[in-house]
């Protein structure tokens, strides 16, 4: 009988390494995004501020084109936040929202107001992120997602214990995001801009 050399079993270990890498590298990557790793500014809010913030961003509509474009008839299970930084910090009331609708650009000097759903929210919780990856948040409430329209995606938690990551964004529109002061909870309107994130959803 043939023995198999021991080059044969390292050969077969490292090529398991790597297909557990690569297959896990799948599961980090969303379905549709709009960017990924591109643009060159990265900010700390909301996810790196200690005392909490709050922002919403615009993402137009027929934007989640990559790998292709996201399909009419679909409901969003995931969202994903393009990083800067691996860390896992614990958000303390970390709460996501979101809603659909055809403005193009966020209200000027207020909060967005249209209707808006809770899809997560959790009192206390640890989401790690990744350097230069996505930072994949599952949904507890999945929600119906038109290409036409413009997705309005609100984040805000009420601090952190440690340090959280940067986000990738990019300035394309005027008024497609709009954040909160300084102060915590609740969150006051104090601004806004032009950033996008790179953001994507699984479906």
């Amino acid at each position: 009988m043939k023995t198999k050399s021991p080059h044969f079993f390292r050969n077969a270990a490292a090529f398991i390494v790597l297909l557990f890498i690569f297959t896990a590298s799948l599961f980090t990557q969303p379905q549709y995004y709009n960017f990924q790793n591109v643009g060159s500014s990265n900010n700390n809010f909301p996810f790196n501020v200690a005392v909490g913030k709050q922002v919403q961003w615009l993402i137009p509509a027929n934007s989640l084109i990559n790998p292709s474009p996201l399909p009419a008839g679909n409901r969003i299970t995931k969202m994903y936040f393009y990083t800067t930084s691996a860390t896992a910090p614990t958000y303390n009331q970390l709460t996501i929202k979101a809603g659909q609708s055809s403005i193009t650009s966020l209200p000027t000097g207020a909060w967005y107001a249209g209707t808006m759903t809770t899809l997560y929210f959790r009192a206390s919780v640890s989401i790690p992120s990744v350097a230069n990856g996505w930072m994949v948040i599952t949904l507890d409430t999945p929600i119906d997602y038109d290409p036409t329209l413009s997705l309005i995606v609100e984040v805000g938690h009420c601090g952190i214990t440690g340090t959280g990551p940067a986000v990738r964004q990019n300035t394309i529109g005027t008024n497609t995001r709009s954040y909160s002061s300084t102060t915590g909870c609740p969150h006051v309107y104090s601004g806004q801009d032009g950033n996008i994130i790179n953001f994507g959803v699984d479906v």
